[in-house]
Formats: structure tokens, C-alpha cells, sequence
């Protein structure tokens, strides 16, 4: 029998944690050690593709935009002058030039995300053509502080409300919810706190915006959710610290990139 246990021994400890590490560790302690200890390289597939074409082609897009409004600003000889915002074509034609096609199985598949990523953004740009959002920072990176740990993280684009607030936007490919739980608000939690904490701003909403069906799922965080996310960070990074890689098989298995290698996945033959 193959013990579930890894070895006690010294490891590099990392100076910063991304969310990505801790939920990973969440996920399975394993799954940690396989991608940040052994550095296992892991494959993509058509769906990490295809949202690195969408976040890729949505951050151009606000970058045209907030371009196009600082000249405008900057006219000081043409008050009237209005901000000449992005047509469909244009946003088409950055698709095109951010497409990525790698780690699809057939043209044919390709060919089908192609299809549903212009579908999208055609009613992406229908839903916000004439009052496109204030994009205040995009792709902003930070790094938090909790307690004596330190977390790093990009946020895909802070809006700002006429009153200066920041509403603080995500975007995600996968599937559509209508709700959060607690589980699923810890990154936009962390980003909040960075917002308030490093940035000294006050956040507004917190949104997850899931592009299959063009579906804002709006929260903030409340001073408890605040503290849990907080406790939840600096325990994880603890047990991370503390070098103990046991796996924990469970549903995870199924979609885990080291479920072929690992003796302890739980697969559904």
C-alpha cells in the first residue's frame, strides 16, 4: 500500500502566495506539491485557451477605450468633442488578433469556440455600447498583506462610480451562477481587501461577470466574510509552511491536471 503522505522535509517557502496556490492546496494538498513544489507542468485544453482569448480580448478592448477617452480629455480646444467609442468591427478584429489556438482536440472544436466567443462579444457590445463602464485600472496588480504573509494577485479591471467608488469586476468562462457562496467570493474578497487596505478606496460591488451568457453576479463583502477570508488565508498558508502534502482524494480528482500521475486519485473508471 502507497502511503498518502509526503515526505517531512525542508522545501522552499515561497515570499508570496497567489490565490491560485492557496486553492490549490484547499483542493488537495497533493495537487499543491505536484504544481508548486515538483513544478509538474500541466496541459491546457480548449477552455483555458479560450479564456485567456476572452480576458486577453476584453482588457484590449477597455484599453481602446480609456486611450480614446484621455485624448479626448486632453482636447482643451474642443470642449464639445466626444469620445469615439469602439465599434463592433473594432472589437471583432481584436478577437481575431488575440485568438490562441492552442490545446484544441480538432479544427472542428476550435471552430465551435471560435463561433461562441463572437457570439459573446456581439452581445457584449450590444449590452454596452453608449455607456460603457469608467475603467479605472486594468490587469492591477497588488500585494496584501495578513498578518506576516503576504498575497499577490491581478485583478482583471476596477470600474469607478461617479462618487469615486470602486466596483471591482471578474471576469469567468466557466459556468453561469446566480448566486455565490463563501467558497466562491474568497478571490473577490481578497480583492477587496487589497482595494481598501493598500489603496485606501472604498468598494462599491465586488461582481463576478460570466461572459457565456453576458450575466453580472453582484455581492460586497461584509466585515465577517472579511475576517473569514482573512483566517481562511492564513491558515492555508500555515498547513502549507508546516510541508504536510497529503493527499485528500475526493470530487477534485476528476478535474485535477495530476489526476494520470497521482496514485491516490479517486476516478470514475
Amino acid at each position: 500500500k502507497v502511503s498518502t503522505v509526503v515526505s517531512q522535509v525542508k522545501y522552499p517557502t515561497p515570499k508570496t502566495f497567489s490565490f491560485s496556490q492557496l486553492t490549490a492546496y484547499d483542493n488537495c494538498p497533493r495537487q499543491y506539491f505536484y504544481a508548486y513544489i515538483a513544478k509538474i507542468p500541466s496541459f491546457g485544453n480548449a477552455h483555458f485557451s479560450f479564456g485567456k482569448t476572452m480576458h486577453s480580448t476584453l482588457q484590449k478592448l477597455f484599453e481602446l477605450i480609456v486611450e480614446r477617452r484621455s485624448n479626448t480629455q486632453a482636447d482643451l480646444f474642443n470642449k464639445e468633442k466626444k469620445v469615439q467609442e469602439p465599434t463592433l468591427k473594432e472589437l471583432l478584429e481584436i478577437y481575431e488578433q488575440s485568438w490562441i489556438d492552442e490545446w484544441f482536440d480538432s479544427k472542428a472544436e476550435e471552430e465551435k469556440y471560435k463561433i461562441e466567443g463572437q457570439r459573446i462579444l456581439e452581445e457584449y457590445f450590444q449590452l454596452h455600447t453608449g455607456h460603457w463602464p469608467q475603467a479605472l485600472f486594468l490587469e492591477k496588480g497588488f500585494n496584501l498583506k495578513i498578518d506576516n504573509y503576504t498575497v499577490r494577485g491581478v485583478i482583471d479591471r476596477i470600474d469607478t462610480n461617479a462618487d469615486g467608488a470602486w466596483n471591482i469586476v471578474d471576469y469567468k468562462t466557466g459556468g453561469v451562477k446566480d448566486s455565490v457562496a463563501f467558497n466562491e467570493k474568497k478571490q473577490l474578497l481578497l480583492y477587496q481587501l487589497a482595494a481598501e487596505d493598500i489603496f485606501q478606496s472604498q468598494v462599491a460591488n465586488l461582481t463576478y461577470y460570466y461572459l457565456s451568457a453576458n450575466k453580472p453576479v453582484t455581492f460586497i463583502g461584509t466585515d465577517k466574510e472579511k475576517e473569514k477570508v482573512k483566517d481562511w488565508t492564513k491558515s492555508t498558508i500555515e498547513q502549507i509552511l508546516a510541508t504536510d502534502f497529503t493527499a485528500t482524494p475526493n470530487h477534485v480528482c476528476a478535474t485535477c491536471d495530476f489526476s494520470q500521475i497521482c496514485p491516490f486519485a479517486k476516478l470514475n473508471k
